[in-house]
């Protein structure tokens, strides 16, 4: 899934989210949750964080290759418990826009390996970048701005 694809849905599930649940300090909020929402791709020196941190992301992806130890849920899990300790509220973020990045792309057809190192994953019916993708991005800002304008209106 493409980056601005991931912002989009992502953001709609965290629009979703807030509309059930409070949460304070929605600043820091959404910083972390949109810094989890990128980070999963730091396994790829094309993605949009990739390209800012190439050298990083060059050697993660040597090492792990894309989509497979950052794409789990182990993960997710292990950097929670990582970042809890220095703030609780910025850890349940991060991990919440991780989540949704996940999520993202088990939709896509290269899918997600969410139990790393075991082979079971999941596989979408998007291409990235096709026209289904493109359709879906177009939606989803449509339905994020609705959403915003009515919370802040």
């Amino acid at each position: 899934m493409m980056f601005r694809t991931h912002v989009v849905f992502s953001l709609f599930l965290a629009l979703m989210y807030l509309s059930f649940y409070y949460v304070s300090g929605l600043v820091l909020f959404f910083i972390a949750f949109f810094i989890g929402v990128a980070f999963p791709d730091i396994d790829s020196p094309v993605s949009k964080i990739g390209r800012k941190f190439n050298l990083t992301s060059k050697l993660v992806k040597f090492i792990f290759g894309h989509r497979g130890i950052f794409h789990s849920l182990l993960f997710v899990i292990v950097f929670y418990f990582i970042l809890r300790g220095f703030n609780g509220a910025f850890a349940f973020a991060f991990c919440f826009g991780y989540l949704t990045h996940l999520l993202g792309d088990a939709l896509t057809l290269e899918g997600v390996n969410f139990l790393y190192p075991t082979k079971l994953g999941i596989k979408g019916f998007l291409r990235t970048g096709g026209a289904m993708e493109s359709a879906l991005f177009i939606f989803l800002l449509v339905i994020d701005v609705l959403r915003i304008k009515s919370m802040v209106f």
